[in-house]
């Protein structure tokens, strides 16, 4: 019964501040309340049914000036029921109120923030409330001798508590808990930047937040006491950068940055039944150079260095993870007569990666891969564009029970064809191998190459003002062969055309016509030692064929009828049964939509769509939002 009053005292709430400033708004008078205060609110909401799924949001925003006191003011609410989901019931709340002012230099604000979110269903309830109250204070402070220095500081107090309610069956106890938390926070930055010489600048900051707070949970049982833990929790951070940049009139560019966080974080932990004390520690620096080698060619490198590590006092999941990375780039526009015009670019990056964890293996990878790009217009309106890359991945154990490698190469190739603005074509290539070796010779069975071809075109043709005509061909073939199991070699063959017609039978009625076809076998691919060729028996095949027709006819600016009817029809056969398989839906859906503006941020938008299927039950979408701004 609380809960339910909640959510309708939620509701009228709202309801009556809104109906409050419709009433004082300019179309109550000349000149309104609002008016006179300088207060102009902001209110938003959407509501949405989909299938038995009910949402409903509202924002209220308010904000003031007055006196050197900015005030601005947010209020949130959500609604959610599913009765499929349990009769689930969700109704959230919030509100931020926010001051801020000037005074001698000074920033000063104050922050407060309420929650309010529970849900329930026919099993759980769940409580959470949040009250944050925070002090903020904000100057730059001018140092002799030293540039400019940005101070933020904050301090706050925190009340939140947590109810948590799970209803047993059987032999399954009804469970309790409710916990709450409070305490202080606080934070303190600073930042500054400046110039050292023309060509060498800086940027640097410092930070320290942490939390101290004290916690009770108390746990029932079938409503039966069941223990309370007090825990006093702290929270500390500590995060440093500083970013320097040498930009010379030279072309030539270069960039350093490094970030070193540190984190202590303890709390009680209920399954080790103590005290946890988790430490831990991330340090990032990288840096980049970049300029001109020569007329036409552009060389970047930017090398990374990366460590994180976690320690846990009392469990054993002690975490470290170490990478450096190193990225080459060469950007090159050949001035040879036979390439002129084209762009090359090569890039080639090597990471190696060290990973330990307590408990479980540490692992060494290094990952290296290059690649190749070759842009070069053939004519004005044809392109071709060469792709060529090559990886290597190794992972590598400490004890080599899990040791692989894996080496990958892909090449593409895509011609395009661009003569006028009504028509428009696209031919392309692709292929890429992947070879994974399992070292260990217990595991060598996995070992296998994979193979995968596609080849794909598409063109569109704008006939005239009306008329749009558009369509997709691809074929693809992927095998897989086995180092030593052959007879799980296969082969997968796929075939799909998609072809898109849109005509515009006024300028108040669009049509789109899509049919969809999809064919694909796939099968045992083997070797024939007598024949020393490969072999291919297909043991299944895929049908698909998709057809779709939507019709759209705006009756007025601001109203639309939209219609669609679609057909899918999937087969798939067993060759070596000739046993079919068929699904088969036939769906329509009609919708109408709604765009009003009343006037000057007083917007409304609509939809309501009905759907018909044959593989589901009849079912509404409905969708709807309004904006005002008083």
């Amino acid at each position: 019964m609380k809960f339910r009053h909640l959510k309708a005292h939620g509701l009228s709430t709202v309801c009556w501040i809104v109906l409050s400033l419709l009433l004082l708004s300019e179309a109550a008078g000349a000149q309104s309340i609002l008016d006179r205060w300088n207060i102009h609110p902001k209110y938003s909401t959407s509501y949405q049914v989909n299938r038995q799924r009910q949402t409903w949001d509202q924002n209220l925003r308010l904000a003031r000036m007055t006196h050197g006191f900015n005030f601005n003011n947010m209020t949130k609410i959500k609604q959610i029921t599913n009765a499929a989901q349990n009769d689930y019931v969700e109704n959230r709340a919030s509100d931020k109120l926010t001051i801020d002012t000037r005074r001698r230099g000074w920033t000063l604000g104050m922050d407060t923030f309420i929650k309010r979110d529970n849900s329930q269903n026919n099993f759980s309830t769940r409580r959470d409330n949040s009250n944050q109250f925070d002090l903020r204070a904000e100057r730059t402070l001018k140092l002799p001798l030293l540039h400019p220095v940005h101070f933020a500081g904050t301090a706050g107090y925190a009340l939140d508590s947590d109810l948590s309610e799970r209803v047993g069956g059987g032999a399954q106890a009804t469970k309790r808990d409710s916990t709450v938390e409070r305490g202080t926070t606080w934070s303190s930055n600073l930042t500054t930047s400046g110039a050292i010489t023309p060509a060498l600048s800086y940027s640097a900051g410092a930070s320290y937040s942490g939390a101290d707070q004290t916690s009770e949970t108390t746990s029932y049982l079938d409503s039966v006491f069941d223990r309370v833990v007090e825990d006093d929790n702290i929270d500390r951070r500590r995060d440093f950068n500083l970013r320097t940049t040498w930009d010379p009139e030279n072309d030539w560019k270069a960039t350093l940055n490094t970030k070193y966080t540190s984190t202590q974080y303890e709390n009680y932990d209920f399954q080790e039944e103590q005290k946890e004390t988790k430490l831990g520690k991330t340090y990032n620096l990288d840096g980049t150079i970049e300029g001109p080698l020569h007329e036409g060619v552009n060389l970047a490198v930017t090398a990374k260095h990366y460590l994180f590590e976690t320690d846990y006092r009392v469990k054993q999941q002690d975490t470290k993870k170490l990478q450096d990375d190193i990225r080459t780039e060469f950007r090159l526009e050949p001035a040879i007569p036979l390439l002129k015009g084209s762009t090359v670019r090569y890039e080639m990056n090597v990471t190696t990666t060290r990973n330990e964890r307590e408990g479980s293996k540490s692992y060494d990878t290094n990952d290296n891969k290059t690649k190749l790009t070759w842009d070069r217009p053939l004519r004005s309106d044809l392109q071709l564009v060469a792709v060529g890359e090559m990886q290597l991945r190794q992972d590598i154990y400490d004890d080599g029970t899990l040791d692989k490698d894996e080496f990958r190469t892909r090449i593409d190739g895509t011609l395009n064809y661009n003569p006028n603005k009504r028509f428009s074509a696209r031919l392309s290539y692709q292929r890429e191998d992947k070879e994974l070796i399992n070292i260990p010779a217990a595991k060598a069975t996995g070992n296998s190459t994979i193979q995968r071809n596609r080849i794909s075109a598409r063109y569109k043709y704008l006939a005239g003002k009306r008329l749009t005509f558009e369509q997709t061909f691809s074929m693809s073939a992927d095998y897989t062969f086995y180092k030593f199991n052959e007879s799980g070699n296969t082969l997968r063959r796929t075939n799909e055309v998609k072809t898109v017609i849109e005509p515009n039978l006024s300028p108040n009625t669009s049509v789109k016509f899509e049919h969809q076809y999809r064919f694909g076998d796939s099968g045992g691919y083997q070797y024939n030692t007598l024949s020393g060729i490969y072999t291919y028996g297909p043991s299944s095949e895929t049908l698909r064929q998709y057809l779709l027709l939507r019709t759209e006819y705006k009756i007025r600016r601001s109203i639309s009828l939209v219609a669609t009817q679609s057909y899918e029809a999937r087969t798939t056969t067993t060759l070596s049964t000739m046993r079919e398989s068929l699904y088969e839906r036939v769906q329509f859906s009609g919708e109408a939509r709604f765009e009003h503006k009343f006037s000057e941020g007083f917007t409304f938008n609509g939809s309501f769509q009905q759907t018909q299927s044959s593989a589901e039950d009849d079912y509404w979408l409905v969708e709807a939002s309004l904006n005002r701004d008083f």
